[in-house]
C-alpha cells in the first residue's frame, strides 16, 4: 500500500503506524506489519523519515521488549533499517554495531557508552541520532552500577553539547530532565557532579528552542494562499495536500546546508510539483506555477536563522571547493569546534591560526579523511603532515612508489617528479629516515604532486627547514594555480607570504571554550594590523615546541604528529 506513497507524505502516515505498534492481541500481526512498513518508509524516504524517529524509536523499543517472539524479531530487523536514516557518520558507521547491540542486549550498555566516550565526533548530533542513543543513555543513568550511571551521565552531557539545533534535543527534555533531577541527590558525589554538568549542557542545548514545525506551517500557509489566489476552484483537500508536500519538499531541499544553487533549483522543482498535482484538476499557467514556487521559496528564506541569512547573502557567485556549515568537532568529551563553517573558495590559500589545543591538526586529519558530513568526496585531497613516518630500510624512490596513485607509480613518473623538485639523483636511493627535514619536505611535496590535489592540507610545513628550504617551499606553493590550501603553522611570516586568507579559531578568549571560525579575507600581516590584540596572543613556534615536549600525545594537546601522506 505504501509503495506508491510520495516521500513528501511520510509525516502524514507515521502516526497510524505508531498506533499500530501499540495494538494488543491478534498474535502481534498488526505490530509486525507496522514495523515492516516503518522500515519500508525508512528505506524509501530516509530524509523525511529521519526526523520522525524521535517519536518512532520508543514504540520500536516497546516492540523489542514484547512478550511475543515474532514481534521482537520484527523490531530487531527494523532497527538497523531505521538507523539508515541517520546522517551523523559516527552514529551511522563508527558506532552503529555497538548501538544496535546495546539496544538489543542491555548487558552491553557499558561497553557501548565506553565506545561513545572514546569517539572523535566530526559531525553534530541531531534528533535522528539522539533517538538511537537515548534508550541506552536512559538505561545507563537508571542503573544500579555507580560506574555505569556516571559514564552514562557524562555521555549524555557530551552528546547534548554536540546538538545542531535546540529542536533536536527538545523532544527528549521531558524524559531526561526528571531523571537527572532525581540523580542530583545520588549517594555518589561523582554521580552528583556529573549530573549537574549534564543537566547544564542539556538545558543549554535546548535553550532558544524554536518550534521546528513553525517554518513548515509558514510555508504551508503561503502555498495555500498562493494556490487559492491563482485558482480559487481547487478543492480544499488538494490545496492542503500541496501545502503539506511543498513545505516538505522545501524542507528537504533547503533545510540543511545553505547554498545559492539550492534556492535557485528549488523554484522550478516546486513549480513542477504544483503543476503535476493540479494537472487533472485545473489548468495552471507556467507563470502562475512559478509565482507560487517563488513565493514559497522567499517565505522559506525569511524563516532562516540570522546566521543562515548571512551565509546566503555572502555567498553570491563564489566558487567553494569546500562548503560545510554548522559543523562540530569533539574529542574525548571535549568540544573543540561548535557551529563552525568551513567554506574554502577554490584557489584560495587559508592560514588557520588559533591557540594550541583548539584542534587545528584534528581538523586537518578529518578533512583528509573526508568523514565530515558535506565534504565533497570527489575532491582530490592530499595532506602533508609535519612528520614523516616511514619504516627503516625504505629508500626515497620506493617510498614515492608506495604513496603514488596507480597511474603515476611507474619509474618514469617517479623520476620525473623528483626532477621537478630538484631532488638529486644520488639521494634517490637514500633511506627516507636518514634525510634532513628539508629533503623530507621536498620528498613530501613530490608525493603531493604525484597525487595532483585540488585541496592541499599542510601541518607545520616549515618545521626543521632552513631559510633556503622555506623559500623553496614558498615558491612551490605559490606556483600551484587553482589549488585550494589550508595551512597550519606558527611561522607567521611564512603564513603571511603564502596565504591569501586568514581563518581565526575564535573562542572569545575563554580557554577551553569551543571555537568557531572567523574569516578574514586578507594576509596575516593585514590581520595583525586589524586585530592586534588577537595576533599578539597567538602561540609562537618556541612556546609551541615547549608545550609539545610536555604533551602526552593527545591530538588535541599537540599540533603535530602522524604519518606524512594522506589523501584521496
Amino acid at each position: 500500500m505504501l509503495e506508491g506513497l510520495s516521500i513528501l507524505s511520510v509525516k502524514s502516515v507515521v502516526g497510524a503506524l505508531y498506533e499500530g505498534m501499540q495494538v494488543v492481541g491478534g498474535g502481534g500481526r498488526v505490530k509486525i506489519e507496522c514495523l515492516q512498513l516503518a522500515s519500508l518508509l525508512a528505506s524509501r524516504a530516509p530524509l523525511t523519515m529521519g526526523p520522525c524517529l524521535p517519536e518512532c524509536i520508543p514504540y520500536v523499543m516497546e516492540c523489542l521488549n514484547d512478550s511475543n517472539g515474532k514481534v521482537q524479531a520484527a523490531a530487531e530487523e527494523a532497527l538497523p533499517v531505521l538507523c539508515s536514516c541517520v546522517e551523523n557518520a559516527e552514529v551511522a558507521k563508527t558506532l552503529k554495531s555497538f548501538i544496535m547491540t546495546a539496544l538489543q542486549k542491555p548487558d552491553t550498555t557499558l561497553a557501548c557508552i565506553d565506545e561513545v566516550l572514546l569517539t572523535t565526533f566530526c559531525n553534530p548530533m541531531d534528533g535522528t541520532s539522539l533517538a538511537f542513543m537515548m534508550p541506552i543513555l536512559l538505561r545507563g543513568i537508571k542503573d544500579a552500577n555507580y560506574e555505569l550511571v556516571k559514564k552514562a551521565t557524562v555521555c549524555t552531557g557530551n552528546l547534548c553539547a554536540l546538538i545542531k539545533e535546540p529542536s533536536d534535543v527538545a523532544p527528549f527534555v521531558p524524559v531526561l530532565l526528571p531523571i537527572l533531577d532525581k540523580n542530583l541527590d545520588h549517594s555518589s558525589p561523582d554521580v552528583r557532579a556529573a549530573t549537574e554538568l549534564s543537566k547544564t549542557k542539556l538545558l543549554e542545548g535546548a535553550g532558544g528552542y524554536v518550534d521546528p514545525l513553525k517554518r513548515v506551517k509558514v510555508i504551508s500557509e503561503k502555498i495555500t494562499m498562493s494556490i487559492t489566489a491563482a485558482a480559487a476552484d481547487v478543492p480544499a483537500e488538494i490545496v492542503a495536500y500541496l501545502g503539506a508536500t511543498c513545505s516538505a519538499l522545501l524542507e528537504s531541499k533547503l533545510g540543511g546546508v545553505v547554498r545559492v544553487k539550492y534556492f535557485e533549483e528549488a523554484v522550478p522543482q516546486t513549480a513542477a510539483w504544483v503543476s503535476s498535482n493540479l494537472a487533472g484538476v485545473v489548468k495552471l499557467s507556467e507563470d502562475d506555477a512559478t509565482a507560487i514556487a517563488c513565493a514559497a521559496v522567499e517565505a522559506f528564506k525569511e524563516e532562516l536563522s540570522d546566521d543562515a541569512k548571512k551565509i546566503l547573502a555572502d555567498s553570491g557567485d563564489k566558487d567553494f571547493a569546500v562548503d560545510m556549515q554548522n559543523i562540530i568537532l569533539a574529542f574525548a568529551g571535549r568540544v573543540l569546534l561548535r557551529k563552525a563553517d568551513i567554506r574554502f573558495q577554490r584557489g584560495h590559500r587559508y592560514g588557520l591560526v588559533g591557540q594550541n589545543g583548539t584542534g587545528k591538526t584534528t581538523l586537518l586529519n578529518r578533512l583528509a579523511a573526508k568523514d565530515i558530513i558535506g565534504f565533497p568526496q570527489e575532491l582530490r585531497t592530499w595532506y602533508i603532515r609535519h612528520e614523516v613516518l616511514c619504516d627503516d630500510g625504505v629508500d626515497v624512490r620506493s617510498y614515492l612508489t608506495q604513496l603514488a596513485p596507480p597511474d603515476m607509480a611507474d619509474e618514469a613518473s617517479i623520476n620525473g617528479v623528483l626532477d621537478r623538485v630538484n631532488f638529486p639523483e644520488e639521494m634517490r636511493i637514500t633511506y627516507v629516515n636518514s634525510l634532513s627535514g628539508g629533503w623530507k619536505m621536498r620528498m613530501s611535496v613530490a608525493i603531493s604532486i604525484l597525487n595532483d590535489p585540488e585541496l592541499l592540507l599542510l601541518d607545520e610545513p616549515t618545521n626543521h627547514l632552513d631559510r633556503a628550504a622555506k623559500e623553496w617551499l614558498k615558491q612551490h606553493l605559490l606556483s600551484l594555480e587553482g589549488v585550494t590550501m589550508a595551512l597550519v603553522s606558527h611561522d607567521y611570516d611564512f603564513v603571511d607570504q603564502v596565504c591569501t586568507d586568514t581563518v581565526h579559531y575564535d573562542n572569545g578568549g575563554a580557554a577551553g571554550k569551543p571555537c568557531h571560525f572567523v574569516y578574514y579575507p586578507m594576509r596575516f600581516n593585514q590581520f595583525q594590523e586589524l586585530k592586534p590584540e588577537i595576533a599578539a596572543g597567538l602561540p609562537t613556534a618556541i612556546n609551541t615546541a615547549d608545550r609539545n615536549r610536555e604533551a602526552t600525545g593527545s591530538d588535541t594537546g599537540s599540533e603535530s604528529g602522524g604519518e606524512l601522506g594522506a589523501g584521496a
